[in-house]
């Protein structure tokens, strides 16, 4: 794909993609992967056809594209910043590429990302432009990326939330903006946003003997469970985050100090699902504690609060839909549930929770960590960093550090008896009650019990969805999100699974009636069979009528011809109490069922003639026959082949009156069918 490093030249890094046999023992594909401006990845994913997915920040401008969405770097160099008094201006923008299973071509690959904080403007503080901090790819091969922007136009496309946050004003009365998470997702061939959000709150201001300068939002990880939901993590000031109602716990605020003007605030961890579609959270929570308490300051009568709180690093979802999340913390009262070895020291934390929570487990562990995975089955979390203290096995392939800070690998399994539930509900459908009992079966042999969790709220006038035992009736259309759960006991801890199911109309069926006429003749007036409502609220009625057609005509052949019917005028209607205002019921779907005209053949009259003899008068030459009844300008010549006439009279038979007999012989038409009458020969002497 890309065979140099296009950044050694002058110094600067690029990505490097490799694939390794199962073995180990060879290299199916390696290739560089970057500009000359200097480039560096950040995650790595492949979707079930072995696509390979990598997210990653460039300051190049000739970093390798594709079939981009964004073709040019917004953000290179120092993004065009001004009188920078950072100690790290440099700039940059975010990368996603993705690589077929070969490694022999980019599917797509773009830059990500707007062109800095600066506003044009002199930069107080810090490194501008936009980082990933993640990639995930679900099953149908859609992409998440995660990061964090210091943009004011980055990117965004059916966004919860469409602008950063951050904004202040630096010491030259210019507004600035900082840091604010994003989640951008891609559609499967990286030709569409699927949506694209900041994600983030104000962030917190301080008013430094420097100026005024505001410390904002990040976001490091992401990942996607089954049904393709979205889970983020990172480190949040608090300020105007988005929380959710299930949120486990909220924001601790930012600490003070009377008379102080240099004061950097406390940040907590967050974690954050989406909607499979982001359009909606599904779940947003803080979790910390107060951070650190104290610190140096180059200020005179102030305590230098140095933004130690805490901040998630990793995240991870198992298949029944339990969040798992690491990070750093520097908080002594970090909320600790179940904590591992009942260790309550350290820097680095992990938690098991439930979207809505609660905390399953938390726990301080060693002192860096930056990922996490978890293996629910076998009730397994690993957590990968780097640490300079933290607890090891006997029997390690490394026991003591080497110095400095040391990678680490560790596997944690959680002690109890864990227990899964499988829930795979039907489609549902609007008013019709059904029962889950059998639905979810959870591995402890346990009874599951279910509850719903969104919507709850039905169209007027259905009421709320609610669950009577484990009878479910949707009183909404679209869809519902049923959680099934078993609370655990003694030797079981209790689980959770929710799935999203959808709610299907109730169809009202609206069928054509089948119909008939004679070639050449009117179209007849086209009917239906009207729609019956199932009994649920005597309110719910229907206007209007359907429309129908057909094609067929008047001067249309035999044969048969659709009669096709639609929705026309007609709707569902509800009002309060049967008066009021009407308003068309989501909740019905009308299925209208074509039926059929069929034109039959018109009659043709085929006459054998009256006439007259003498006797001994020869008889063939005079048995003639007519044909009438055409219609639409047809003649004779639509007819083929002739009839049959027959008698009994002879040149000598005696005098007396024979009747001529008729038969179709082998005429034919395609429009007509035929009537045949008989004539007569008198024989006079």
């Amino acid at each position: 794909l890309q065979s140099t490093n296009n950044g050694a030249a002058n110094g600067k890094s690029t990505v490097f993609v490799a694939k390794i046999n199962p073995s180990g023992s060879a290299l199916v594909f390696s290739t560089y992967l970057g500009g000359s401006g200097g480039d560096s990845v950040v995650g790595i994913a492949i979707d079930p056809s072995q696509n390979v997915y990598v997210a990653g920040n460039t300051q190049s401008t000739d970093f390798p594209t594709q079939n981009p969405l964004q073709a040019a770097n917004n953000c290179p160099g120092n993004c065009g910043a001004i009188n920078c008094r950072g100690s790290n201006c440099g700039g940059a923008n975010a990368f996603v590429s993705k690589i077929d299973s070969s490694g022999s071509a980019l599917v797509y690959s773009t830059y990500l990302g707007g062109s800095g904080n600066n506003n044009g403007n002199a930069v107080d503080w810090g490194t501008l432009g936009d980082f990933a901090g993640g990639i995930a790819v679900d099953a149908q091969g859609e992409t998440v990326v995660a990061g964090t922007t210091n943009s004011i136009d980055f990117p965004v496309s059916n966004a919860l939330q469409a602008q950063n946050n951050t904004i202040y004003e630096d010491i030259d009365g210019n507004n600035q903006f900082s840091s604010s998470g994003f989640v951008t997702k891609y559609a499967a061939d990286g030709s569409a946003y699927v949506f694209s959000t900041y994600l983030g709150g104000g962030g917190f201001v301080t008013n430094p003997y420097s100026g005024a300068l505001v410390f904002g939002d990040t976001l490091s990880a992401v990942a996607v469970d089954a049904s393709g939901n979205i889970y983020v993590t990172g480190s949040s000031y608090g300020e105007g985050f988005p929380t959710t109602a299930n949120a486990i716990q909220g924001f601790v605020g930012t600490e003070s100090t009377p008379g102080c003007t240099w004061n950097i605030g406390i940040t907590n961890a967050f974690v954050t699902e989406y909607k499979s579609d982001g359009s909606a959270y599904i779940f947003s929570t803080a979790l910390g504690g107060t951070g650190l308490s104290s610190g140096s300051s180059p200020y005179p009568n102030c305590t230098f609060y140095l933004g130690g709180g805490d901040g998630g690093t990793g995240i991870a979802v198992d298949e029944a839909g339990s969040i798992y999340v690491t990070g750093l913390t520097f908080s002594t009262d970090f909320p600790v549930v179940n904590p591992f070895g009942g260790s309550i020291t350290g820097t680095t934390f992990f938690a098991k929770m439930h979207s809505g929570g609660p905390l399953v487990y938390s726990s301080y562990f060693g002192s860096g960590t930056s990922g996490i995975a978890a293996d629910d089955h076998l009730r397994n979390v690993y957590i990968t960093g780097g640490a300079s203290s933290l607890p090891v096995t006997p029997g390690a392939f490394q026991t003591q550090p080497g110095g400095g800070g040391d990678a680490y690998v560790a596997r944690i399994t959680i002690k109890g008896q864990g227990q899964e539930i499988a829930f795979s509900p039907p489609r549902l459908t609007f008013g019709v009650p059904t029962d889950l009992t059998r639905q979810a079966k959870a591995t402890s042999g346990l009874p599951v019990r279910y509850t719903v969790v969104s919507p709850q709220g039905g169209i007027y006038p259905y009421g709320q969805t609610t669950m009577k035992g484990n009878v479910l009736t949707p009183t909404w259309s679209g869809e519902v999100t049923i959680e099934a759960y078993q609370l655990g006991n003694a030797t079981y801890d209790g689980a959770a699974t929710r799935v999203s199911v959808g709610v299907n109309a109730e169809n009202l069926i609206v069928a054509a009636k089948n119909a008939s006429m004679i070639y050449g003749g009117a179209v007849p007036a086209l009917n239906y069979y009207p729609a019956t409502i199932r009994v649920k609220d005597a309110v719910v009625n229907l206007t209007g009528a359907p429309s129908l057609s057909t094609t067929a005509t008047s001067k249309s052949p035999t044969g048969t011809y659709p009669v096709e019917i639609s929705q026309g005028t007609l709707l569902t209607w509800y009002g309060p109490g049967g008066s009021g205002g009407m308003f068309s019921d989501p909740n019905y779907a009308f299925v209208f069922k074509n039926a059929t005209l069929t034109i039959k053949r018109a009659e043709l009259t085929v006459a054998a003639g009256n006439f007259t003899l003498h006797q001994g008068q020869r008889i063939e030459p005079e048995l003639t026959y007519t044909i009438t009844g055409f219609v639409n300008g047809d003649t004779a010549k639509d007819v083929h082949g002739m009839p049959i006439l027959t008698t009994k009279a002879r040149f000598d038979s005696p005098p007396a009156t024979y009747p001529i007999v008729v038969k179709p012989g082998n005429l034919s038409a395609r429009n007509y069918k035929f009537k045949e009458v008989d004539g007569s020969i008198t024989i006079v002497p």
